[in-house]
């Protein structure tokens, strides 16, 4: 990622920020949680990643807040 990441409709810009990684890349995050983009999602408002295990861990989407949501992940229709 290059640049300084923006806050998009709903989104609070204070809980927008960064994290390195392992290459030495940086990783945009969202209230501390890395943010991914889901090859499977193919508009906007898709969440097919939503519990996803790959890599070892769940994926989850996350609200304005931050905040993991666990349960199944509603068809929004807002954009990335």
């Amino acid at each position: 990622m290059t640049g300084t990441p923006a806050a998009g409709k709903g989104a609070k810009a204070d809980l927008l920020g960064t994290t390195g990684r392992s290459g030495g890349e940086k990783q945009i995050t969202y209230n501390g949680h890395p943010l991914y983009y889901f090859e499977g999602d193919t508009k906007a408002g898709d969440t097919n990643g939503q519990g996803s295990t790959a890599f070892g861990a769940a994926w989850y989407v996350l609200d304005t807040s931050g905040n993991s949501v666990t349960g199944k992940a509603q068809q929004t229709g807002g954009g990335y």
